[in-house]
């Protein structure tokens, strides 16, 4: 019996773990993109919209869109604010 099996790519920013999972794809395996699903998330889900509003203020906003270099700039420079 065949066992179906998954595989979690892991690492920092820059480690190349959307090249490989694109090879995985271009293979013809299901890859799950999270990086894509979590920036349709930030544009749709309008309660984590408000919570990042809440936690960062009405600044990373524009246009009902979720500013990232905005919010980069705040939280990777402040470590509490990183970690919420």
């Amino acid at each position: 019996m065949r066992q179906n099996k998954k595989i979690a790519i892991t690492g920092g920013i820059g480690s190349g773990k959307s090249y490989v999972s694109r090879i995985f794809a271009a293979l013809g395996y299901p890859v799950y993109f999270s990086d894509d699903r979590a920036k349709l998330l930030y544009d749709t889900d309008p309660v984590l919209l408000s919570q990042m509003t809440n936690l960062l203020g009405e600044e990373i906003l524009s246009g009902g869109k979720l500013q990232r270099n905005i919010v980069a700039s705040k939280i990777f420079g402040n470590v509490d604010l990183l970690r919420k």
